[in-house]
């Protein structure tokens, strides 16, 4: 069996929140990573984003789902991700990864559980969850849906 062997010294990425995006009932928190520092091109990512928001469930909100998730668009060296993440059955982040070479020609897909999220998408989620439990599960007047979709991570790397 070969050797694992690390082809890169882990450093930060810019994490970039870019707004809410109200789509068929659903509010998804949009982050941007890119593994350069570069801004991402809002048009390679929008057909990944057709797919993507297709997979939400619906009704977007129900009485253990409150309509809220994630959208994390990375600009990988090799790869274009979209984190799809959405909070459901009342304490669960459910997660799709779709992806697509970063060759403008190649078509995005699910990943089929070759790609998830990354050390990077990790820190948005983990931020989430944290606004999550904060927000939404421990008001003991009940759930601040805007509080959360208002409290969101920013990280630029200088």
């Amino acid at each position: 069996m070969a050797a694992f062997q690390r082809n890169a010294v882990y450093s930060d990425r810019s994490i970039q929140f870019r707004g809410v995006i109200n789509r068929a009932g659903w509010a998804l928190k949009c982050y941007d990573i890119s593994f350069d520092g570069s801004s991402l091109m809002e048009s390679d990512f929008d057909a990944g984003f057709d797919l993507a928001h297709h997979m939400l469930p619906q009704p977007a909100t129900t009485i253990d789902r409150p309509g809220v998730g994630i959208l994390i668009r990375h600009a990988g060296e090799t790869v274009h991700y979209i984190i799809l993440a959405w909070w459901d059955n009342q304490n669960e982040m459910i997660t799709r990864t779709i992806v697509r070479e970063r060759s403008s020609s190649s078509p995005w897909h699910d990943s089929g559980g070759r790609y998830s999220f990354c050390i990077w998408d990790l820190q948005v989620l983990w931020h989430e969850r944290n606004a999550f439990v904060r927000c939404i599960m421990s008001p003991l007047g009940g759930p601040q849906f805007e509080a959360y979709l208002n409290e969101v991570l920013q990280r630029s790397i200088n």
